[in-house]
């Protein structure tokens, strides 16, 4: 995990989802971290865990195809998630003209980088994230 620092930036405002793995990651990577409720990921309670990783693709590739849909009874539409997730990230820009680190999870990070960049979700770069990863997207002018 350590690997990561030197991919980021020397001073930045560290925010990081609430949820365990997030926070724990942050800690290590960074001292002083704002914990934001609404960074936490796509939320898919009541659901029974996907052992078979294919089983899990689609599933998580069909939340993005009908984003106005649970994709699994329990899910929480994308939609949804986007509608928590942005207003919370814009506000953290707003507030911070300097770097900023957003620590969190795939799935939602994977709908944040799209909405921040005016693209489609690139699910294959979701398929292709290590745990821990690192995106870098370049903040500009409005």
């Amino acid at each position: 995990m350590r690997a990561l620092r030197p991919r980021l930036p020397e001073r930045a405002a560290w925010f990081s989802s609430p949820e365990p793995k997030a926070l724990a990651t942050a800690r290590l990577l960074s001292g002083d971290v704002t914990v934001v409720d609404a960074l936490v990921e796509h939320r898919r309670a009541a659901t029974r865990w996907v052992a078979d990783r294919e089983e899990w693709r689609d599933q998580v590739r069909r939340a993005f195809s009908d984003p106005d849909r649970p994709a699994v009874p329990g899910w929480e539409p994308m939609t949804a998630t986007r509608d928590r997730l942005l207003p919370a990230v814009r506000r953290i820009l707003d507030e911070h003209d300097g770097d900023v680190v957003l620590v969190g999870h795939g799935t939602a990070w994977t709908l944040l980088r799209a909405e921040l960049t005016g693209g489609a979700p690139d699910l294959d770069a979701w398929q292709a994230l290590a745990l821990p990863d690192v995106w870098a997207l370049t903040r500009h002018a409005t």
